[in-house]
């Protein structure tokens, strides 16, 4: 796995978005998953063979495509797996590769019962368990590009990753239609027939050359520029645009200094460590039982307030700055009303 924060495709899509491209996220080292190390409590531990991909992503027809025509002997094991999955019809559809009922309900309840990471039941087919990796990084889709158990700017980069993954999405369903009509029915008269008919999954003559055909919405995609990618649906695109540039520009902004704060997080003592966490449970920080006792009682007090009183209650002078900024960064301390 590279450092990249995001694979090729879409880093030149956002690189056209953004005014400088996205950082990516040192606090989350998926080579190296922090969420699977003995420091964290088992009970929110991940699971080394799984890690965070307990889920099966759906993959747009031009990424199925672009993993078939990548002859980069690093991408043999994940293409091995595509084909196999073609052959044996799982998941195939004109618009890409999709999730089935079965899948989508077993995700669903093993995030509804707290098992995400954890459970055995639901891996995604392209991870492998020997190294903990991901067999088509470089063409992971959307939700596996933004999706990070913590940041660096806490859940100010949390919210633009979020805003990534919706223009993402939207690109990927408007691409993925756009491409299937265009290989599937060239320039019809009728658009709203062509598309209701990829929409059902009828794959026509294509049905006997699957892979001939995502790999041809791969080549229909090269011929699309950023702007044409604009303009195949503006009135949507281009506020999800705006939104990701507005949460760029966000996540890079710290709150004002003179600003008050309380406690909004939630405390929770698991595995003999004091745990808190805000915005996303994932990103847990464990403190001492004096700072736990300070930080879950803080009421509307400053900045400067905190940090002397989180002196007072730490071994060296030197850690209050940075555990400041993971409280407010995390938002479990959050501005008060």
């Amino acid at each position: 796995m590279s450092d990249d924060a995001l694979p090729p495709l879409y880093a030149d899509w956002l690189g056209e978005a953004l005014p400088a491209p996205p950082a990516p996220e040192h606090r989350a080292t998926c080579g190296d998953c922090v969420l699977c190390k003995p420091a964290v409590p088992e009970e929110e531990r991940f699971r080394a063979e799984t890690k965070c991909c307990t889920y099966v992503p759906r993959l747009p027809n031009f990424l199925v495509g672009r993993i078939l025509a990548d002859e980069d002997p690093a991408m043999a094991r994940g293409k091995a797996i595509l084909l196999d999955r073609l052959r044996r019809g799982i998941g195939v559809h004109p618009m890409g590769m999709v999730v089935d009922d079965r899948e989508q309900i077993a995700y669903e309840l093993l995030v509804e019962a707290g098992l995400f990471g954890q459970a055995t039941d639901l891996k995604c087919p392209w991870f492998i368990t020997d190294g903990g990796l991901c067999s088509i990084w470089r063409h992971r889709n959307a939700t596996c590009s933004t999706w990070y158990c913590r940041h660096d700017q806490g859940a100010r980069g949390h919210r633009f990753w979020q805003a990534v993954e919706a223009l993402l999405k939207h690109l990927e369903h408007t691409a993925a239609l756009h491409l299937a009509v265009r290989t599937r029915f060239g320039r019809p008269r009728d658009r709203a027939h062509a598309e209701a008919a990829i929409l059902r999954g009828e794959w026509d003559d294509w049905i006997t050359d699957i892979e001939g055909y995502y790999r041809a919405t791969a080549d229909h995609l090269a011929a699309l520029d950023w702007e044409a990618l604009l303009r195949l649906d503006p009135t949507l695109t281009l506020p999800l645009v705006e939104a990701v540039q507005d949460a760029q520009f966000q996540r890079h902004t710290p709150p004002p200094s003179e600003t008050r704060y309380t406690f909004a997080g939630t405390h929770r003592e698991t595995s003999g460590q004091h745990r808190l966490s805000g915005y996303l449970r994932f990103a847990a920080l464990s403190v001492s039982p004096d700072t736990a006792h300070l930080v879950t009682r803080w009421r509307d007090g400053t900045l400067a307030e905190l940090a002397g009183a989180l002196q007072s209650s730490l071994d060296t002078d030197d850690a209050a700055p940075q555990l400041l900024q993971r409280l407010i960064d995390d938002e479990i301390l959050k501005p008060a009303p």
